[in-house]
C-alpha cells in the first residue's frame, strides 16, 4: 500500500503526510497491492453496524480498533423513489440519503477515515477549509477524537451555518478572500504548524467517501439489481473521485460485472468541471464570477477537477453536467412533496439532472438510477423565506370552517 499521484508517477510511503503531489500539484490517492483489499467481502457485509471503519474495513486501510474515530457514519438509507419514478418512467429510481449521517452530510465518511489516520500518525491538531458541511463534520469528529480543531470558512457564510460548526467548539476563522487560494494557503499552514487538514481531496478522506459507492452496490444487490447510473452533486470533486475509485476497485476485483456511469452534477452558475467536460478539455478553467445560490457546490477552481476529468475519461462512461438553481429548487420541493425527503437544494441537483437526461432520452425504463443526496435540508433551512409556503392563521373557534 502506498500514496500515489493521480496524474504523474510520484509515489510515497503510506505513513508520510503527502498532499497534494509535490511533483505536479495534482491530488494523490491510496494504491493497494493485490490482495490488500477485498471488495466482494465489503459488498457482502451486513450493513450498518459500527460505522464504515468497521463495516467496510475490507476496502479501507488496516486501522486498529483503538485508533478508529467514528460516530456511526455510513449505512445510510437507499430509498426507492416509487412515485417520482412513475412520473419519470424510471421504475428503478433510488436515492442514497446521506443526510442520515451523524452531522447531516456525506462528509462524515471521509472525515472518519481522515481523522483516524491523523490519530494513527500522532497528530494533535486537525482542521479543514469548507463552506459548511465539511467544516461541521471535521469539528464534530475532532471533538470525538480529542483533537484541537482549526476551521476556516468563507466570510460570507450564513449565520445559521456558522452555528452548525461552532457548536462543536473548534477555533473558527471567517476568512475574506479567494476561496481556492484559502485552500492552498491552509495546506501550507498545516505543513508549517503540524495541522492535519482533512480537506476535500485529502487521500484518506477520499477513501472514506468511496464507501458510498460500495453501499449502493451492496444494497441494490439485495434487491437483485445493479446500478447503471449514479448522479452525484459535485463541488471540489472529492466525493465524485471517491465514487469513481470505488467502482474501479470493484470492477478490477470482479466484484461487479459492469461499472455504472457516474455523472458529476454542478450548478450552472459555477460549473468548471461540467464546462471542461462539454468542451472535451482535460483541465478545468477557473470560474471568475460564480452566479449561484447553491453554495455547497460552488467551487470556482475545484482541487479535484482535473482528477475527475481524468477518471471519467478512464472509466469510458459517465459525464459531467450542470443544472440551474431553479431546476434544483424545483427538484428539492419535488422530493419533499412527492417522497417526504427534505434534502439540501444542492443535493437535489442530482434529481434535476436526471429529469433533464430523461427528457432528452438519455435514460430509459430499464436503467437503475441512483441519486446521491449529499446532505439534509435541515443543514440550511434559512434558504427558504416564510413566504415560500402558504400558512393559514385560524382562530380555534373557526377551525372547523377553515378545513376545506
Amino acid at each position: 500500500m502506498k500514496i500515489a499521484c493521480t496524474a504523474c508517477d510520484y509515489s510515497a510511503a503510506l505513513d508520510r503526510a503527502v498532499h497534494p503531489c509535490p511533483s505536479c500539484g495534482e491530488p494523490v490517492e491510496l494504491h493497494y497491492d493485490p490482495g490488500e483489499i477485498d471488495p466482494a467481502a465489503a459488498i457482502a457485509g451486513q450493513g450498518r453496524q459500527q460505522g464504515i471503519l468497521s463495516d467496510l474495513s475490507p476496502v479501507l486501510p488496516p486501522f486498529a480498533p483503538t485508533e478508529r474515530v467514528s460516530l456511526g457514519e455510513g449505512g445510510t438509507p437507499l430509498v426507492h423513489l416509487s412515485r417520482l419514478g412513475r412520473r419519470l418512467g424510471l421504475p428503478n429510481l433510488f436515492l442514497k440519503y446521506e443526510g442520515a449521517n451523524p452531522t447531516g452530510s456525506f462528509k462524515d465518511r471521509g472525515t472518519a477515515v481522515a481523522l483516524t489516520q491523523a490519530v494513527r500518525t500522532g497528530y494533535t491538531l486537525a482542521g479543514t477549509v469548507s463552506s459548511g458541511n465539511m467544516a461541521a463534520s471535521v469539528a464534530a469528529y475532532a471533538a470525538r477524537a480529542g483533537l484541537e480543531c482549526h476551521i476556516m470558512v468563507p466570510a460570507h457564510l450564513r449565520p445559521e451555518k456558522v452555528f452548525t460548526i461552532a457548536v462543536y467548539g473548534p477555533k473558527l476563522y471567517r476568512v475574506e478572500g479567494d476561496y481556492s487560494e484559502l485552500y492552498r494557503k491552509a495546506l501550507a499552514l498545516g505543513r508549517e504548524r503540524g495541522i492535519f487538514f482533512a480537506v476535500s481531496d485529502e487521500p484518506f478522506r477520499v477513501e472514506g467517501q468511496k464507501t458510498t459507492g460500495y453501499e449502493v452496490v451492496r444494497d441494490l444487490a439485495r434487491l437483485g439489481l445493479a446500478p447503471t447510473h449514479v448522479f452525484n452533486p459535485t463541488s471540489a470533486g472529492g466525493h465524485t473521485a471517491g465514487l469513481l475509485k470505488g467502482f474501479e476497485e470493484m470492477a478490477e476485483y470482479r466484484a461487479i460485472a459492469t461499472k455504472p456511469a457516474v455523472v458529476a452534477v454542478q450548478a450552472a452558475g459555477c460549473s468548471p468541471i461540467a464546462t471542461a467536460f462539454a468542451r472535451g478539455e482535460t483541465r478545468i478553467t477557473r470560474v471568475e464570477h460564480p452566479a449561484t445560490e447553491a453554495h455547497a457546490i460552488q467551487n470556482p477552481f475545484p482541487p479535484s477537477g482535473n482528477r475527475v476529468l481524468r477518471a471519467l475519461a478512464r472509466a469510458g462512461r459517465g459525464a459531467a453536467t450542470a443544472v440551474t438553481d431553479e431546476a434544483m429548487r424545483r427538484a428539492q420541493l419535488a422530493l419533499a412533496h412527492g417522497e417526504g425527503l427534505f434534502v439540501q437544494m444542492e443535493s437535489a441537483a442530482s434529481l434535476a439532472a436526471v429529469e433533464e437526461w430523461r427528457g432528452a432520452g438519455r435514460l430509459g425504463p430499464s436503467d437503475v438510477v441512483v441519486l446521491i443526496a449529499s446532505g439534509s435540508g435541515l443543514k440550511n433551512p434559512g434558504a427558504f423565506a416564510p413566504s415560500d409556503f402558504p400558512v393559514a392563521d385560524v382562530r380555534l373557534d373557526d377551525l372547523r370552517w377553515a378545513i376545506k
